[in-house]
């Protein structure tokens, strides 16, 4: 019995009509692309990404807070010459005030403290291992994705986008 390369009678040509190719290219990073008029391969090279890695970013709107670590997502920002959380989303309101990840560390260390957690059982907490972080603070520029970032403030009861490094805008 052999393998049949015939399609099959059954099956329906498939074509997006237009308002699937709108909602698709309506994504914040698709409107700031469009915006900035950078071409896909840019972006790509900008963020050190490939090709088809931007394409997710462009139509997956989860794609920014799960695909990108901290610092690329701020590159997105600076490269697209928007803020940051302009291409959240879901985002909350913007920092009240600038606050460095060192500053992150030690409210961590501070909560395990207090509460008699140990790093382990807070990173069960927040749903994320923290140990290299606590060790590096900055490690978190390429270690973390922005979903990291929220949930290990959400276990602090912090305000992320206190915490987002600072963009750059790039000229």
């Amino acid at each position: 019995m052999g393998i049949s390369l015939e399609t099959p009678k059954n099956w329906v040509e498939f074509s997006l009509d237009d308002a699937a190719v709108t909602r698709m290219s309506t994504t914040p990073v698709a409107v700031a692309r469009k915006r900035a008029g950078i071409s896909v391969t840019s972006l790509a090279a900008a963020l050190g990404i490939t090709e088809p890695a931007c394409w997710d970013l462009l139509y997956h709107p989860s794609g920014v807070s799960m695909c990108l670590t901290l610092r690329q997502f701020v590159q997105l920002a600076s490269v697209l010459a928007v803020p940051p959380l302009s291409l959240v989303p879901d985002a909350p309101a913007s920092a009240g005030v600038h606050r460095t990840l060192p500053e992150l560390a030690g409210a961590i260390r501070e909560l395990c403290a207090a509460r008699g957690f140990s790093v382990e059982q807070f990173g069960e907490h927040a749903g994320w291992d923290v140990e290299s972080f606590l060790q590096a603070p900055d490690s978190a520029l390429d270690d973390w994705c922005l979903d990291t970032l929220r949930h290990v403030c959400h276990a602090l009861d912090l305000h992320w986008p206190d915490f987002l490094p600072d963009a750059t805008p790039v000229v």
